[in-house]
């Protein structure tokens, strides 16, 4: 096909009206090249893939005004488009989007079923939407469902940076014992030739994504070669530690994320100890969580947490390479986290709010300490 797209043809390969592609065209969705003089339009070639785009986030059930939202973030994504080695994390990492800037992140979200409509993680829902939305049907139970980015959604974007001049694709996503997610990275990346992707279970979920990610592009820039940085990021994975609280466990034991013999830990009080408020962690590339304690109440949990933590660093000696807190409605506390950990340990500590997705999952009044040990 020639460089300039006749809309008849467009109509006719893909299926549509034109119709339909006019009605697009007019919401912003495609731009025409130009018309001719008898008014009929034509596109760049490129209008394929925005085609194939739409297409594609229409039959996921996406709307018209969130595509055409999403295209315009895309637009404006960083100018790091011609980097030969691209990282990408899911939307369970919360990624401050000047973050994921600076650092050259691309992130793929999640999707998060609320009854019948369906929503991006941290692109049409945030922590206080989702909330909201909740609050206002206090009345009758919500359909709460989370699902990962399918083989599609990867294959799109791994498209679109490939096309960006991208050599080398380090994908990095929770952990396959909580989601699919890696698997359809995976699946996404075999249909790739004359192009490196990678894709890397963290063992874990959340900030410490942006954290992996973060320590990877430092070390991209300080020259490593691509198998140094791989090793490097797999070591990384291993040594990743995280400490959580939340208001009760029924969330994780329901979703079998929880390593906890109940009937031998609690015996008849199983229904009560899920109603306590517990310190959870995960160490060791482990993707499983386990429970260190029963706290009263929040305090006494952070309190636990910054005494694990403590305990993890000063027998052996471990260096901490980055320390992170993710909250859900928790600012104050997780602000005063902060700035004891910083005098604590001598660090900067990165603060922000946890994903819509881990939001569904542990609820509101969770916190946790993400700590990655340098190797």
């Amino acid at each position: 096909m020639s460089e300039i797209v006749r809309i008849k043809e467009l109509a006719e390969k893909y299926k549509l009206t034109t119709r339909t592609l006019r009605f697009w065209e007019e919401k912003g969705l495609l731009e025409s090249a130009f018309r001719t003089a008898g008014k009929r339009r034509n596109f760049g070639a490129d209008v394929e893939k925005t085609i194939e785009d739409i297409l594609h986030y229409k039959s996921k059930g996406l709307s018209l005004e969130l595509i055409k939202e999403m295209m315009s973030k895309k637009k404006k994504s960083p100018a790091h488009k011609s980097n030969p080695i691209r990282i990408v994390i899911d939307s369970t990492s919360s990624i401050d989007p000047d973050l994921a800037n600076s650092n050259e992140i691309n992130v793929i979200p999640l999707y998060v079923h609320l009854d019948r409509k369906v929503f991006l993680d941290g692109v049409n829902i945030h922590e206080e939407d989702f909330y909201e939305r909740l609050a206002q049907k206090k009345k009758q139970p919500v359909a709460i469902a989370t699902a990962p980015p399918t083989v599609e959604d990867f294959f799109s974007l791994y498209s679109t940076l490939v096309q960006e001049g991208a050599r080398v694709i380090c994908s990095i996503h929770l952990g396959e014992a909580f989601s699919p997610t890696v698997r359809h990275a995976q699946e996404a990346a075999q249909k790739f030739q004359d192009v490196s992707i990678r894709v890397f279970d963290s063992r874990t979920a959340g900030q410490a994504l942006t954290m992996l990610a973060i320590a990877l592009r430092e070390k991209v820039r300080s020259g490593a070669s691509q198998e140094e940085c791989e090793s490097y990021l797999n070591a990384l994975i291993l040594r990743n530690w995280l400490v959580l609280t939340m208001t009760s466990l029924n969330n994780l034991a329901m979703l079998g994320m929880l390593q906890v013999n109940m009937e031998s830990a609690f015996g008849s009080l199983i229904r009560e100890a899920l109603d306590f408020r517990p310190v959870l962690m995960i160490e060791k590339g482990e993707a499983t969580f386990k429970i260190l304690s029963r706290s009263k109440d929040l305090l006494d949990a952070i309190n636990t947490m910054s005494s694990r933590l403590k305990m993890e660093v000063e027998p052996c000696k471990l260096k901490i390479k980055m320390l992170g807190i993710s909250h859900s409605r928790l600012k104050d506390q997780s602000e005063a986290l902060r700035i004891t950990l910083e005098k604590a340990y001598k660090i900067p500590v990165l603060v922000q709010k946890g994903s819509v997705v881990l939001c569904a999952h542990l609820g509101p009044a969770s916190l946790a300490v993400n700590a990655l040990f340098d190797v």
